[in-house]
């Protein structure tokens, strides 16, 4: 995870629970009125949000396409961590996203495991897939044994 700091440097911490429950705590204690502004890219965001809306700090969630062709129309379009950091963060300055609705505990909790589910329904129709293109007998029970599994 990378942080612009208004152009005065960059700030990268590692997406654990611990880091970026320090940096919230960080941020907390800063005087003026402040907003997080992050790509939804990923699972990466929920983790950041738990924390920021814990320490009652505003974010945004912006869609990551608006920003990629944001950033191809003012020229830094190449993929680094300090870039895209910075783009994020020009992005913000120029569209001043909304901040979102912070959501409890509770409406994480449940948003992840919905997200959980919808990947265990996808592993199951690719597994069922595979199952109708498998002509070898070892090969479909192996499925056959992952898909019960997936199931339960």
């Amino acid at each position: 995870m990378s942080i612009d700091r208004n152009q005065r440097g960059f700030l990268k911490i590692e997406n654990s629970d611990e880091a970026i429950a320090v940096l919230c705590s960080q941020l907390a204690k800063i005087k003026r009125k402040l907003m997080v502004v992050m790509e939804g890219t990923g699972g990466f965001k929920y983790l950041l949000l738990k924390h920021l809306a814990a320490h009652k700090i505003e974010a945004a969630v912006i869609n990551p396409r608006r920003v990629r062709d944001f950033s191809k129309g003012i020229r830094l379009d190449a993929k680094t961590d300090p870039i895209d950091a910075k783009v994020i963060s020009k992005y913000a300055e120029v569209v001043t996203p909304q901040p979102m609705a912070a959501k409890s505990n509770h409406d994480l909790k449940h948003g992840a495991l919905v997200a959980r589910r919808n990947q265990l329904l996808e592993l199951i129709n690719q597994e069922n897939n595979r199952l109708k293109q498998s002509w070898a007998d070892d090969a479909k029970q192996s499925i056959r044994d992952v898909l019960e599994v997936l199931k339960k």
